[in-house]
């Protein structure tokens, strides 16, 4: 009923995490796209397969020539049999009772539910301000359904997960990551939000986003820096 994509790249011990708060369940596809990782993190790698390999994990490398976050989840495109599909980072994680929240809408005739994000900093563990932008716009169109604030959900909410999506609805717009550095979830968001006609917003939270020094949205890096300019101009 439920694919689960997460593209991974050196952050194993974080993969776990993730990978510990999805239940282990029948009806729960977990496919995991990594890429060229160091030896490493691709040693540990071998040893959460082996660990879980009674689990219903699907593990796929990206292509040589390939190496994005983008690339990994469109990888994990190719391959999900799910109803519905939820994208998450390798170092964030669900929060308690995800399924039974989400369940209540496997039967929904929407192509999008959208849920609430909360957010801590990874290294101390304290609340974090990465949610909060996400929140106000499922808040704004809450509290006040509107044209500009239906676009502003559709056009903003840049990141693609806490997001149910059915899978059918992303093959039938021919909706794909950009292989790119940097921003590559910004144009299949935006494109989600294009071509959604209905949609749900849920008051309820399943995802929690953490943040770390180094990460690609904290990063000055001048190529993923330039990376996403290109993207938003895009967009």
């Amino acid at each position: 009923r439920l694919s689960i994509i997460i593209p991974h790249y050196n952050s194993p011990n974080l993969l776990e995490n993730l990978i510990k708060s999805i239940p282990d369940n029948p009806e729960i596809q977990v496919i995991i796209g990594y890429d060229h990782s160091d030896a490493e993190s691709n040693n540990l790698l071998k040893v959460i397969k082996k660990k879980y390999k009674s689990r219903n994990i699907l593990f796929l490398e990206n292509d040589p020539n390939k190496k994005s976050a983008g690339a990994c989840c469109n990888k994990g495109l190719e391959y999900a049999k799910g109803k519905w599909v939820l994208f998450a980072d390798a170092d964030d994680y669900f929060l308690k009772d995800f399924w039974g929240i989400i369940e209540e809408y496997l039967n929904s005739h929407a192509e999008v539910v959208f849920f609430k994000p909360t957010s801590v900093e990874l290294d101390s563990g304290k609340p974090s301000d990465r949610h909060i932008f996400l929140v106000d716009l499922l808040n704004d169109y809450l509290n006040n359904p509107g044209l500009e604030t239906e676009n502003r959900l559709r056009y903003f909410f840049v990141n693609p997960y806490s997001k149910l999506i059915k899978l059918e609805f992303i093959k039938k717009n021919n909706i794909l990551f950009d292989e790119v550095i940097a921003a590559n979830d910004v144009m299949f968001s935006t494109k989600v939000g294009f071509f959604m006609e209905n949609f749900i917003v849920s008051e309820k939270e399943i995802y929690c986003i953490t943040k770390s020094k180094g990460s690609l949205t904290t990063s000055l890096d001048e190529d993923k820096f330039d990376a996403r300019v290109n993207t938003y101009i895009k967009q």
